[in-house]
């Protein structure tokens, strides 16, 4: 299981943002084999852990930890291909935001979630999903979808940051403060840092303005064409697949049980038991292989600590994760972790 990926389109607005500090981008992303940047195949993919070591790599370059600020303020909806089209026509700015979330893992996909729309009595908040632990890797992860967000809401709609804040947009960060806190004034918009979530929060009147470049008819032909590339990538997916799937985004800090699992799939424990064994599989093998496969990745490919990647994975200690680590592999974590790094 991978931990996520994203379309390498995307990564332009990085590589603009880098460029604009006069620095050398083309140096930066013909290390990580992107070279061919503007020129690459239109469904091509980097994984989450090389993307986020590249957003890391372009803060020592530009001595800018706010980059994740700078590459959303460069999001438009071309960036996005298919999906940023059928989300610039749609008619209203809400339904935008919301088709985008709707059709995300065109362009992206993370084994830790999906971002979602969640309605409250006069407003509707978009919500990306929680990577924390945050660390020097992540922030600018956040920063950009939110600043992303908020650069296509500018152009759909005409309106500038001041005017955003004044029709009431707000924006809620899940992560403490950081030391470049000063740079999110330049939205405009109000902050709140160490939020339960990370939330772009429009009134429902701001989510019913009209779109400039709305037309309903090519939305909604666009939004079948998502749909048809939807269906392709999940075609195919097992049971079992998508069981994987959903254990991986509970696991934060937890173990998920069967019966929360069947409710995500509004199916009764038994009748989800009963399927898997169809499959030839059960949930107690998928809850470990699952484990297994992350925790390969996250000790290969990532930074984190153990501590971290134990929470991650739903274990109750550090010394517990570690214990199933050497079922797995025969080998400790860090043993594992320098083997991989060549150390």
């Amino acid at each position: 299981m991978k931990l996520g990926d994203i379309n390498v389109n995307i990564l332009q607005c990085l590589y603009q943002a880098v460029q604009d500090q006069n620095k050398n981008a083309d140096t930066l992303f013909a290390s990580y084999g992107l070279d061919d940047l503007f020129d690459s195949h239109p469904e091509r993919r980097i994984s989450i852990p090389r993307y986020m070591r590249l957003g890391e790599q372009a803060v020592q370059l530009t001595g800018r930890k706010d980059i994740g600020l700078m590459v959303g303020e460069r999001c438009r909806s071309h960036h996005f291909g298919l999906l940023g089209l059928a989300s610039q026509t749609a008619p209203t700015l809400g339904e935008g935001l919301a088709t985008a979330i709707q059709f995300e893992r065109l362009y992206s996909t993370n084994s830790r979630g999906h971002s979602r729309v969640i309605k409250e009595k006069d407003r509707t908040g978009f919500c990306f999903y929680s990577i924390s632990p945050y660390n020097r890797f992540n922030f600018f992860v956040v920063d950009a979808v939110i600043g992303g967000w908020i650069s296509l809401l500018k152009e759909w709609s005409g309106l500038s940051y001041s005017e955003l804040h004044r029709l009431g947009a707000e924006v809620e960060i899940e992560f403490e403060r950081p030391s470049y806190a000063k740079a999110y004034q330049h939205w405009q918009i109000p902050v709140r840092f160490s939020a339960e979530g990370n939330v772009l929060w429009l009134p429902n009147t701001l989510c019913e303005r009209a779109s400039a470049d709305s037309n309903p008819v090519t939305h909604r032909q666009l939004k079948h064409l998502c749909q048809q590339q939807l269906e392709n990538i999940l075609r195919g997916k097992t049971l079992a697949d998508q069981v994987s799937e959903a254990i991986a985004m509970k696991l934060s800090g937890k173990t998920p049980s069967l019966e929360s699992i069947a409710s995500f799939f509004n199916q009764e424990p038994w009748t989800l038991r009963r399927k898997l064994e169809k499959e030839g599989t059960s949930f107690a093998e998928l809850l470990d292989s699952t484990r297994k496969e992350l925790a390969t990745r996250y000790i290969q490919d990532t930074q984190l600590s153990i501590g971290e990647v134990a929470w991650l994975l739903g274990f109750s200690s550090s010394p517990a994760f570690q214990r199933a680590f050497k079922r797995w592999h025969q080998q400790a974590p860090g043993q594992f972790r320098s083997v991989q790094n060549g150390k």
